[in-house]
């Protein structure tokens, strides 16, 4: 799983008050970008890495390349005319990149159109630790495993959602993944940034792709968080073509306007031209959220409704709340979910559905809470996306390492002590040690569950976890507002510190329109 390293909630406000200030630091710093490229794009990726700010270097001799790649601030890798020789001199060039601590950046042309060239990938990825991939949607399917059908080098056909293909390919090769097309789509396994910039008149030139890689690795060069620094360089780059094809007549003076539109970017263009998205990390939200959850029980409920418990736990300080009927059919859980959703989203509280992805999908839940014989944790989160959140219940450190590295934003514990509420569960209760454990096991948030009430929760919160889960403490309790607000003084006077200031972070398309 990629390492999402946040700066702070300021440099994530938008895409366009960003890729003017990287394009800046481009500029003032004049990066120097190696380029191990295919002979048809050597010249023009040479030319848009001198136009956009930085300085090329073509050097591909195995002779040099270590040197070279030391050298650079950033190592291009194009497969496009390749030769067992070539890949053996770009992975001497990754190794020295890597050591250095810079940026490798794949361009895997015609992945998968012959043997030569999927073997050519699959050799790099496994001995050089690549920064971001940069591929069109059929290259990143073959390389995220997914299919794609090529013809030439050129794609045909790929993973139908792109979003879906960024993000699980990223998670799978742990680094930054960029599927570029008529919408281009960059993930780092958690965070999403949509690209809505760029023309039709880039499919008509050669070498376009080729050249939006080099404008990549310049951004690269410059800015630490991969993600920021290809969304940027590709929302520059689309943007620089619409002004290209506004004052071309065809294919060739497209390539010269091109140029030209990328050495004239200026910040106050790019701030009102760029349209891009950009879809935060859900974890400052999740563990902000987490603190105090409710699952509910209709047994346990002595008569109560769903709607009564909800209501009253809010009232109390439940900052989230989990729909738990293991026994309804689907319609009556549709219902009363959607119901519950009202009622959580008017509140501001997390609503998560158990076991039952289908449902949290059908009355649009914010996520999903399955276990360990539920559906496979890989699936669930394709079938939820990657804006959904998905809680994963786990027993022990190899679960919890397991889940995290298969796509889950929090952890739910095995009992901690015993209770009824988890008969079904045959493992023995974790304790405060195995809970402990499993703590200090992961980054991801963790919430402790089972025989957890008002005289134990304060130890349980010691262990380091996000939040408590409850079910028979607050939805069996004579008051159930009262017993919620018990808990939630306990939780805020224990993990304060830990989550005041931390704001949850939004989804927001960054000029208000999404018009092309």
């Amino acid at each position: 799983m990629p390492t999402v390293n946040f700066r702070s909630i300021d440099d994530f406000r938008s895409i366009n008050d960003l890729a003017p200030q990287i394009l800046e630091r481009v500029r003032n710093e004049v990066p120097l970008i190696h380029h191990m490229t295919n002979l048809v794009v050597t010249n023009v990726t040479a030319n848009v890495t001198l136009a956009i700010g930085a300085s090329p270097v073509m050097a591909d001799a195995a002779e040099e390349v270590q040197d070279m790649a030391a050298a650079a601030r950033a190592l291009v890798l194009n497969i496009g005319t390749l030769t067992p020789g070539q890949v053996d001199a770009m992975i001497l060039a990754g190794k020295a990149a890597n050591a250095k601590g810079i940026p490798v950046i794949l361009d895997p042309v015609g992945a998968g159109a012959t043997p030569l060239r999927t073997k050519s990938v699959d050799k790099i990825l496994s001995e050089v630790k690549i920064s971001i991939l940069r591929g069109n949607e059929a290259e990143v399917s073959q390389v995220g495993g997914f299919g794609g059908i090529i013809r030439g080098v050129d794609s045909v056909e790929g993973h139908r959602d792109k979003r879906i293909l960024a993000t699980e390919t990223a998670r799978k090769l742990g680094c930054v993944v960029a599927v570029t097309g008529p919408e281009d789509y960059i993930s780092d396994g958690k965070r999403v940034a949509i690209v809505r910039n760029g023309h039709p008149m880039l499919r008509l030139v050669t070498g376009t792709g080729c050249m939006a890689t080099s404008v990549v690795a310049a951004f690269a060069a410059v800015e630490k968080d991969m993600l920021l620094a290809a969304a940027a360089a590709l929302a520059c780059y689309g943007y620089a073509a619409e002004e290209a094809a506004s004052r071309s007549f065809g294919p060739g003076t497209f390539q010269a306007a091109l140029f030209d539109s990328i050495y004239n970017l200026d910040s106050a263009t790019l701030s009102r031209g760029i349209r891009a998205t950009l879809e935060h990390d859900t974890s400052a939200r999740v563990r902000r959220q987490l603190r105090l959850y409710v699952v509910t029980d209709h047994e346990l409920a002595r008569g109560r409704s769903e709607e009564e418990v909800v209501r009253s736990a809010i009232a109390g300080g439940a900052t989230a709340i989990q729909f738990r009927a293991k026994d309804w059919d689907t319609s009556r859980m549709i219902e009363v979910g959607s119901r519950l959703r009202e009622i959580t989203a008017a509140a501001d509280v997390l609503f998560i559905v158990n076991d039952r992805v289908d449902v949290a999908i059908a009355v649009n839940a914010d996520g999903a809470h399955i276990g360990q014989e539920d559906i496979p944790i890989e699936i669930a989160r394709q079938i939820l996306g990657p804006s959904k959140i998905l809680g994963v219940t786990i027993y022990n450190v190899e679960q919890a390492q397991a889940a995290q590295e298969k796509g889950a934003d929090y952890l739910g514990t095995s009992a901690v002590f015993p209770t009824g509420t988890k008969k079904y569960i045959s493992v023995p209760p974790l304790g405060l040690e195995g809970l402990s454990r499993i703590v200090k096991s992961t980054s991801l948030p963790v919430v402790a569950i089972g025989g957890i009430s008002k005289d134990n929760a304060e130890q349980v919160l010691n262990t380091g976890v996000t939040g408590i889960a409850v079910v028979s403490a607050v939805v069996a309790a004579d008051d159930i507002e009262g017993a919620a607000r018990d808990l939630r003084a306990i939780v805020d006077r224990i993990t304060k510190s830990t989550w005041e200031g931390s704001p949850a972070l939004t989804v927001g398309d960054v000029r208000g329109d999404r018009t092309p």
